[in-house]
Formats: structure tokens, C-alpha cells, sequence
């Protein structure tokens, strides 16, 4: 069962838009490279999976991104990022990207226009390769300055996700869309608030949880009568006050209220519902996240934060195929995570500057499902290079 597309003419305006990204990217030489930059981290995480399994791994990113204006105002990125994990090797993976961005009008200009497309490909070592993906995504938005002191703006974003080696009990395919506005006002006293709101559709397949027993997988005909492409709704709204202290440091505090709409009685698999699968982000809730940045001690750029978020997944059948719908447990979860940044930037020569960070990540998740319940800590170090 495949999950039927949203509507043709997105399809038609990705591919025109990847089409003209080709094009160009054919034409570009090494000489025409604006700037190019190269990333390397070192990571350590003493839980990959952010689950009970506590799997613990050291793992290295290495990432290079070249950036090119082939015509002005179109720019063009090319990425290509590989991760090599020590232990859990089946994991590694290799991803590239090419992406276009249009921005026709000035920064002074009252209007703003933003356009982007983009295609990513991710490819994992066998063990995992059910989760190889590609994806398609298009970003259009535009703002307007009223006065100095007030801006409003809307947007699109459409993302088709395709898994092609896929090892999971339901399709994993999805298309989704938001649409969304917002407003930024300038208040007294160094304050910003930033209101963002809008609606997300997306398409995934579900089980269908009206039935009363999930029929078993020994007949495959009626185990495809058990699994219902359900489309969900979500509306959301997200305020961002932020606040300058001084020329030195930044505080803000942003909220993030996420809802269901009409999501009938869809179920879902224990075997789907990792936090490597497409519907690991298939929940509703709040979240807060406070943050500060500092440029207080010389040299370096600190910022630190703390989040809370509350979730709440769809039900959930703990064995496959053949259960009673009653089986269902509910997920819900609470997390906390503690953050810090602190990051030092050097200057060689007139433009090249190497950014050198340690970055610090402690998460405690408590869940009503006890394989999510967990605590985790991870730790990076980044080094990036922009000559």
C-alpha cells in the first residue's frame, strides 16, 4: 500500500525546480566555488537511540559544503556529510544534498521573498539500510515591513519523504504541508516577540484501530485491510520574547503548542514508533525552551538553555498483527534537557575563520512506555573551517 500524493502540481513544481538546480550545478566549475566551508566533529553519546537500550557509541561527522551564485540572485549549495559510527558500524551513513535559494529583493527592501528547493539522500551501512531515505523539500515565504518596529510574514513548506529499502511493517512514505504565518515586533527596553502559527497535513499509514482484532499476518490480504492512510492535522502557535542585555548578552524564551485534529482511531505498531523511524515525530504537546548567549568571556561565545517539552503519541500495539485492538497502551512522555555551547572563533588572514566548539547535552525522558523512559548525555566537539 503506498500513501497517494497530496496533488500533482506540487510534484511538477519540485521537479522543475530540482531540473533547474541540475542544470546549473552542470555548469559550475571549481573557479566559480563563492565559498566553501568543511565541518568535523567528534561525538560521544551514551545512548544512540534515546530509548532504554542505553547503547552507548563514539561516532565522527566529517561534512564539506561548497556555495556558488551561478545568477545572481540564485544561489546554489552542494553538501556531502559521512558519520562512521566505531561500534554500531551498521549505522554509519553517507548523506548529500544540493539545494537552490532565490531571494530577489535587497535587505533594505520592505518586501522579502524566499525560495528554496532542496534533495537529500541518505544511505546507511546493511544493518540499518531499511531506513534509507530520499527527500524532496520547497520553502516559499515572504514578509513585509511595515514600519521599523513590525513585521508580518507567511509561508508554504511541502516535503515528500521516500524510504527506499524500507523494513518496516507499515509503508513509511509521506507527504506533508504546512502553512504558516507570523508577526515580529520591536518593543521598549531591547524586547523582540516573534508569533509564528499555522496548520501541518501529513500522510502517513496507520492501523486501523475501528477493527476489533488486528487480522494476522498470515493472510496478507486482510492484513492490508488493517492498515488506513490516515491524513493528520495539526495546527500550532510558537511566541519567542527575547531580550538584550546589554551589547554582550541575549536571553529568550520560546513556547510551542502543538495539536491533533481529527485522527479517528489510528494505531500504531511498536515495531514503527523507534526513534528512527518516520513517525518517531508523530506527536502533539507543549515545550519551552529558554536560552541565553554571551560573548561576556573574552573570546568565546557561550550559550546555554534548558527545555521541557510534554508529548503525547498515538496508542500503541505492543505485538504485531493478530492483537485486539484493546492491547493498545498509550504513550505519553516528559522531557527534560540541559544544553551548552561554548564556542571560539579564529580569524586567519582576512576572511578564513576557523570556529573551533564543545558542545554538552544531558536529556532525562520519563514515558508511560518503559522502553522510553531514559537519561542520556552527549558531548561533541566541533571544529569548522571557512576559508
Amino acid at each position: 500500500m503506498q500513501v497517494s500524493r497530496i496533488n500533482l502540481r506540487y510534484f511538477v513544481l519540485l521537479l522543475i525546480i530540482f531540473g533547474g538546480m541540475s542544470s546549473i550545478a552542470t555548469k559550475v566549475t571549481a573557479k566559480d566555488i563563492s565559498s566553501f566551508d568543511i565541518t568535523i566533529e567528534e561525538r560521544r553519546s551514551d545512548n544512540l537511540f534515546q530509548d532504554s537500550s542505553g547503547l552507548s557509541d563514539t561516532y565522527s561527522v566529517r561534512s564539506f559544503t561548497a556555495n556558488f551564485y551561478p545568477v545572481s540572485p540564485v544561489s546554489v549549495a552542494l553538501s556531502l556529510s559521512h558519520t562512521y559510527y566505531q561500534q554500531t558500524t551498521g549505522l554509519s551513513n553517507l548523506s548529500s544534498t544540493i539545494s537552490a535559494t532565490y531571494i530577489p529583493f535587497d535587505t533594505d527592501s520592505r518586501l522579502s521573498i524566499y525560495l528554496n528547493g532542496s534533495l537529500n539522500g541518505r544511505l546507511y551501512g546493511s544493518t540499518y539500510n531499511g531506513i534509507d531515505a530520499n527527500r524532496g523539500n520547497f520553502i516559499g515565504s515572504a514578509s513585509y515591513r511595515i514600519t521599523d518596529y513590525f513585521r508580518v510574514r507567511t509561508g508554504f513548506r511541502f516535503t515528500s519523504t521516500h524510504y527506499t529499502n524500507s523494513s518496516f511493517e507499515l509503508d513509511p512514505n509521506t507527504d506533508e504541508t504546512e502553512r504558516y504565518g507570523g508577526i515580529n515586533l520591536t518593543l521598549p527596553g531591547n524586547v523582540s516577540l516573534d508569533v509564528e502559527f499555522g496548520q501541518t497535513r501529513v500522510w502517513y499509514i496507520f492501523v486501523d484501530g475501528t477493527l476489533e482484532y488486528i487480522p494476522g499476518a498470515w493472510n496478507p490480504g486482510l492484513v492490508d485491510e488493517a492498515k488506513v492512510v490516515h491524513k493528520i492535522r495539526s495546527t500550532f502557535i510558537s511566541p519567542r520574547i527575547s531580550r538584550s542585555l546589554g551589547r554582550q548578552t541575549g536571553l529568550s524564551i520560546t513556547y510551542t503548542h502543538r495539536s491533533f485534529s481529527d485522527i479517528g482511531n489510528a494505531l500504531l505498531l511498536a515495531d514503527v514508533v523507534g526513534n528512527l523511524s518516520p513517525w518517531a515525530s508523530v506527536f502533539e504537546g507543549n515545550s519551552i525552551i529558554f536560552r541565553a548567549k554571551t560573548y561576556v568571556i573574552p573570546s568565546l561565545i557561550t550559550t546555554v538553555g534548558f527545555s521541557y517539552a510534554e508529548k503525547e503519541y498515538f496508542p500503541t500495539l505492543d505485538d504485531k498483527f493478530g492483537s485486539p485492538v484493546t492491547d493498545a497502551r498509550e504513550r505519553s512522555e516528559t522531557l527534560r534537557r540541559f544544553f551548552m555551547e561554548v564556542k571560539r572563533p579564529v580569524r586567519f588572514g582576512r576572511q578564513s575563520i576557523v570556529d573551533v566548539g564543545l558542545q554538552i547535552e544531558k536529556t532525562d525522558n520519563n514515558s508511560t512506555h518503559a522502553l522510553y523512559g531514559y537519561e542520556s548525555l552527549n558531548v561533541a566537539l566541533i571544529v569548522n573551517v571557512r576559508p
